[in-house]
C-alpha cells in the first residue's frame, strides 16, 4: 500500500504548534508568506532595500505578538496588517517618495517578443502610475489586485470596516480605470487628438495628480480619448500581471534566527557564505548600518535589543528567583526592591515577551522549586494555600508573604489606522479604536488644528471593546491646497496619532471675455479671424488656457497665450460663414478645471 502524503497543515494549526514552541511551524509560516509579504511592502515603497527591512520587521513582529493573535485562522490577513504599518511608516518617513526601482521583467516563453515587449510597456505605464495614487488606495489595490485578498480579510488586512472596504472597492475600480485609463491614452493618444496634445505641451512625462486630473477630464469629454479609453487594456487586469518580488534569502534567517529556528531551508544548499546560514554570529554593530538603515539580513540595533533584553530578562529572572529562595550561606540580607521590581521596560504580560523556543509561559517554569534547606524551608503550605517565597523579619525570623492573586494585565490601545485621508470632498470620517488589553482604560482625544474637529475628547474602554471616533473638517477658512492635522489619543497606556489630511481645490475664475472683431468674413475676406481675449485667475496659479470652437466649418481648439495680465489667441479664419460658437476653458496648477459661458462670433461670405 502506497504511504499517503501528510495533509497539508492549516493557518491555525501552523500558529496553535508556533505558539507551543515549535520551530518548524514558525518556519512553515515564513515559507507560506514571506514571498508575498515582500512583494506587498516593495510594491508599497519601491526599493528593495527598503522592501526588505519592511519583511524582516514584520516577521520580527509577529515573533513578539504571535501570543496576541486571537483568531490563528487570520494569520495571513494579521500579516498582511502588520506589513501595512511597516510599509506606511516608511513611506511617511520619506520627505517625498521617488520610487527608483522599475517592475521585475519576467518574460512569457509563450508570446513573441514584440508582444511581450508591448505588453511590458503597458504594465510598466500602469505600475508607474499606481505609485502616484493616494496611501489607502496603494494598499487597498495591491492587497485585493496583486495579493488577492477579498471581503473581510481585505479589511482586516487594510485595517477597516468590512462593509466600508466594499464602498472604497468600487470607488477604487472607477478611479483606476478612470484616471489610470487616461495615462494609457496619455501616453498613446497624443497622436490621434490634438487637443490631449496640447493639454499635454509641457508634460514632462511623469504622471503627477495634476496630469492625472488634466488628462481624465478631457478624456471624459473627448469622443476620440474616450474610445481609445474604452478600447485600451484594463488597468486593473495589467497591475494584476505584474511579476512577484521574491523576498531575499537572509531575511528568512535573521526572522527564524530570531524565533530560535534553523537557519536554512532544508532544499537549499547555502554555500554562499550569507551570515547566519551556518549559525556565525552577526557582524559588528558598525557594520551593521547602510544608506538605507539597516543592511538587509540583519537585526537593527533597536529589534535586537528589545529581543536580547527580553530573552536576558526571563535567564536573569529564573536565576534570581533560584537566589532568592535558596538563600545564600554568607549573610541572610532580605531581598530588595532593586532586586525583585520588573524591568520598567517590560510588559508585565508574559504572552508580550519572545518565548524561548520549545518553552511555555507557565508560573511553575518562571519561578523553580527552592531546595530544601533547612526545616522551614521544608514546610508545607496550608490546604487551599500558595507556596510563596518567604521574607526576613528584623529578628532574623522567617514570615510567610501572603499568596499573590493573578493579577490582569494592562489595557493596551490600538487606532484602526494612522491616516485619514478625507480627500477634497468628504467632510468627515472615522477611525476605530479598540482596547486589545485585559484591563479597562480611559483616553483623551485632542487635535491640533481649528478646522479639524473630533465628535467626543474622552471615554473609557472595557476590555476587548471598540468604539468609532469621528473625525470632521472645515475647509471653509482654508487656501486652496493639501492640508494635515493631527488627532492625538492619548492613555496611561500609551499614546496613538492619526494624521488626517484634505484637500480643497477651486476651480479658477474666468471672466472679461471679448472677441474682437465681433463679426468677420470667411477665409481671405478681411477681417477673417478675431482676437479673443479673457482674464484667468486662480489662488494656486494657472496652469494653461484653451479656447475651443466649432461651427459649421467644423471644430477645432488651440492653446491661449499670456500677455499682459491676459489671455490671448486667434480665433478663425473660417472657410464657411455661419455662427462660430466658443468658449474657454483654464486649468490650474493642481488639475482644477473651469469653462467660460458659450459666445457666438459671426462669419459673414465675402460682399459679392
Amino acid at each position: 500500500m502506497e504511504e499517503q502524503p501528510a495533509p497539508i497543515p492549516t493557518d491555525a494549526d501552523l500558529v496553535v504548534r508556533a505558539r507551543a514552541g515549535d520551530r518548524d511551524a514558525f518556519a512553515a509560516i515564513y515559507d507560506r508568506f514571506a514571498d508575498r509579504i515582500h512583494d506587498f511592502c516593495w510594491s508599497m515603497l519601491r526599493n528593495r532595500d527598503d522592501a526588505a527591512d519592511a519583511t524582516q520587521d514584520t516577521f520580527l513582529r509577529a515573533v513578539e505578538r504571535l501570543g496576541q493573535l486571537k483568531e490563528p485562522g487570520k494569520l495571513r490577513s494579521w500579516l498582511y496588517s502588520i506589513a501595512r504599518n511597516e510599509a506606511l511608516a516608511r513611506l511617511r518617513s520619506r520627505q517625498r517618495q521617488v520610487p527608483d526601482e522599475s517592475m521585475p521583467d519576467v518574460p512569457d516563453p509563450a508570446r513573441g517578443p514584440e508582444t511581450r515587449a508591448g505588453e511590458n510597456e503597458l504594465r510598466q505605464l500602469v505600475w508607474d502610475a499606481a505609485a502616484g495614487l493616494g496611501e489607502r488606495d496603494r494598499v487597498l489595490l495591491d492587497l485585493h489586485v496583486r495579493q488577492g485578498l477579498e471581503g473581510a480579510e481585505l479589511a482586516d488586512a487594510a485595517g477597516v470596516s468590512t462593509s466600508h472596504v466594499y464602498v472604497l472597492l468600487g470607488r477604487l475600480r472607477d478611479q483606476v480605470e478612470r484616471s489610470l485609463g487616461a495615462l494609457l491614452v496619455a501616453r498613446l493618444g497624443r497622436a490621434e487628438c490634438t487637443v490631449l496634445d496640447s493639454v499635454l505641451v509641457d508634460w514632462d512625462g511623469r504622471y503627477s495628480a495634476l496630469i492625472r486630473k488634466r488628462v481624465a477630464r478631457h478624456v471624459d469629454g473627448c469622443d476620440i480619448c474616450g474610445e481609445r479609453r474604452r478600447t485600451a487594456a484594463s488597468p486593473m487586469a495589467l497591475l494584476s500581471t505584474v511579476p512577484i518580488m521574491l523576498a531575499p534569502a537572509e531575511v528568512r534567517d535573521v526572522v527564524l534566527a530570531a524565533f530560535g529556528a534553523p537557519t536554512t531551508r532544508e532544499d537549499d544548499d547555502h554555500t554562499d557564505g550569507h551570515p547566519g546560514h551556518n549559525g556565525s554570529a552577526p557582524p559588528p554593530s558598525g557594520d551593521r548600518s547602510s544608506a538605507h538603515g539597516s543592511r538587509p539580513g540583519w537585526l537593527r540595533p533597536g529589534r535586537a535589543a528589545v529581543l536580547v533584553s527580553a530573552a536576558t530578562a526571563l535567564v536573569a529572572g529564573g536565576i534570581l528567583a533560584g537566589i532568592v529562595l535558596a538563600g545564600s550561606e554568607d549573610d541572610g540580607a532580605a531581598p530588595t526592591a532593586a532586586m525583585t521590581d520588573t524591568p520598567p521596560h517590560l510588559s508585565p504580560t508574559p504572552s508580550e515577551l519572545p518565548t524561548a523556543p520549545g518553552a511555555a509561559h507557565t508560573d511553575a517554569e518562571a519561578t523553580p522549586d527552592p531546595p530544601a534547606t533547612n526545616a522551614v524551608d521544608n514546610q508545607q503550605p496550608a490546604d487551599g494555600q500558595d507556596e510563596s517565597s518567604d521574607e526576613a523579619n528584623g529578628d532574623g525570623s522567617l514570615e510567610q508573604t501572603p499568596p499573590q492573586a493573578n493579577q490582569p494585565g494592562p489595557g493596551e490601545l490600538s487606532v484602526s489606522a494612522s491616516v485619514l485621508q478625507l480627500g477634497s470632498q468628504q467632510g468627515d470620517g472615522s477611525v476605530g479604536l479598540r482596547n486589545t488589553g485585559e484591563s479597562a482604560l480611559t483616553y483623551q482625544v485632542t487635535s491640533d488644528s481649528a478646522w479639524l474637529t473630533v465628535d467626543h475628547v474622552n471615554s473609557e474602554l472595557g476590555p476587548d471593546a471598540s468604539r468609532e471616533l469621528r473625525v470632521s473638517a472645515d475647509r471653509s477658512a482654508l487656501p486652496e491646497g493639501d492640508h494635515r492635522a493631527t488627532v492625538q489619543v492619548s492613555s496611561a497606556v500609551g499614546d496613538a496619532a492619526v494624521e488626517v489630511i484634505v484637500a480643497v481645490e477651486r476651480p479658477p475664475v474666468i471672466e472679461e471675455l471679448s472677441a474682437d472683431p465681433a463679426e468677420v468674413g470667411i477665409s481671405l475676406c478681411s477681417p477673417d479671424s478675431a482676437q479673443v481675449r479673457a482674464r484667468a485667475s486662480d489662488e494656486s496659479g494657472i496652469s494653461g488656457v484653451e479656447l475651443s470652437w466649432s461651427g459649421a466649418g467644423g471644430s477645432g481648439a488651440v492653446g491661449m497665450a499670456e500677455r499682459a495680465g491676459a489671455w490671448h489667441a486667434q480665433l478663425g479664419p473660417f472657410d464657411s460663414p455661419g455662427p462660430v460658437s466658443w468658449s474657454i476653458m483654464a486649468v490650474d496648477t493642481r488639475g482644477n478645471v473651469a469653462t467660460s459661458e458659450t459666445r457666438t462670433l459671426t462669419v459673414n461670405p465675402c460682399p459679392q
